[in-house]
């Protein structure tokens, strides 16, 4: 992220956490909430054995759709890119087909709710 970009978000954060919405009952005082921002997320790790794994769930999700998919980077962040490391088994992205994420246009292919839902219990179930 550009930092134009970080401090316009991050003065926006800032003005809504400063409006305090929640008081006790006790005696009307307010909450405070602290909060920090990365500025940089880790990338990804994509691990030998993440690799494998990912393979095995697209051919899950193949047999189940019945469709040739892929897995592809979006290159959004999220909260397992700070806990993955080369000696973890992490995996994302495993839900419905989507696209647009975090605008007015996210949207969801509601078919893919349950062929996924199955696919993710299938790969559980089966996981070695």
């Amino acid at each position: 992220m550009d930092e134009k970009s970080f401090n316009r978000i991050n003065a926006k954060i800032e003005k809504i956490l400063k409006t305090t919405e929640v008081k006790s009952i006790k005696d009307g005082t307010g909450t405070k909430i602290e909060y920090t921002f990365p500025v940089e997320m880790p990338p990804f790790s994509i691990t030998k054995k993440s690799e494998e794994m990912v393979k095995k769930y697209l051919k899950i999700v193949e047999a189940i759709e019945g469709r040739k998919i892929k897995a592809i980077l979006t290159g959004g962040g999220a909260d397992l890119n700070f806990m993955a490391n080369p000696n973890s088994l992490m995996l994302d992205g495993m839900g419905p087909v989507g696209g647009n994420y975090h605008t007015a246009d996210e949207y969801i292919e509601v078919d893919t709710i349950h062929t996924r839902i199955a696919s993710l219990t299938k790969f559980l179930l089966d996981f070695k």
